[in-house]
């Protein structure tokens, strides 16, 4: 890589963790284009690496959250035991996709995620208990789009767990971190037994996500989050549309 290669991808890792610190998810939505157009990676070792960073990123926020006692712990297990079995089909099916239809997919993903973080939600009054049978459906589906596409998932275990599990908006990222965490290890774990990863270069831009993520974390404690969210939604919203005219263009 070049040194402005090198840059950018110091760039973009610390915005990975500002995402996850401070929305609970979104920073995974941006880790496989970056491992792809900036660190050169192919896409299929990219979703790989996007595996290590947000699982690494999400564990860490999962740790700085457990004295705030945000976390739901049996919403989240529920949901990730549902989703770690997702990620495993999701992850098989990317096997049979190429890197192109696999950018394609992501890209259509990461507009998804946008029009989610810019629209953003209102936190539910509701004082229901969560439905498991939902909660388990949710987290199978969520499981499949990350074993497929490296992303965490997190653009929609947030605004699911305000609007259908009457969370509120802290409980919802703090819970999402943690079912994030249980899927990327799963989906890491299918992908390792078939591919290798430049491990250098992943541990690098490991090392800086987590500082996002630190910093993400007092900056949520501090700063109204619905503003950041659109912050993190514009960004999201321009990578995917470059993502998808260059694939589209590509396949022209």
């Amino acid at each position: 890589m070049t040194i402005l290669h090198t840059l950018a991808l110091g760039v973009l890792a610390v915005v990975i963790g500002l995402a996850v610190g401070i929305l609970g998810g979104g920073g995974a939505i941006l880790a496989v284009p970056v491992f792809t157009f900036v660190a050169g990676f192919p896409a299929s070792q990219a979703v790989g690496a996007s595996f290590v960073v947000v699982g690494a990123s999400s564990l860490f926020g999962v740790l700085l959250r457990l004295r705030s006692g945000s976390i739901r712990w049996m919403v989240g297990l529920t949901m990730a035991a549902a989703g770690a079995l997702g990620a495993q089909a999701g992850q098989w099916l990317g096997d049979f996709v190429s890197d192109r239809a696999t950018l394609i997919i992501f890209a259509l993903v990461m507009l998804l995620s946008a029009v989610s973080m810019l629209r953003g939600s209102r936190p539910s009054r509701s004082s229901r208990r969560p439905s498991i049978p939902l909660v388990l459906a949710l987290g199978l589906g969520i499981g499949v789009l990350t074993g497929f596409t490296g992303a965490g998932g997190g653009f929609i275990i947030v605004p699911a767990l305000v609007a259908l599990a009457g969370l509120p908006f802290a409980a919802a990222s703090a819970t999402s971190l943690l079912v994030i965490t249980i899927n990327s290890a799963s989906g890491l774990l299918g992908y390792l037994g078939e591919q290798s990863l430049p491990w250098a270069t992943v541990g690098s831009v490991v090392a800086i996500a987590l500082a996002g993520t630190f910093i993400g974390t007092w900056i949520a404690s501090r700063v109204d989050g619905a503003k950041l969210k659109v912050v993190f939604g514009a960004l999201t919203l321009v990578i995917g549309l470059g993502v998808l005219i260059s694939q589209l263009v590509g396949a022209g």
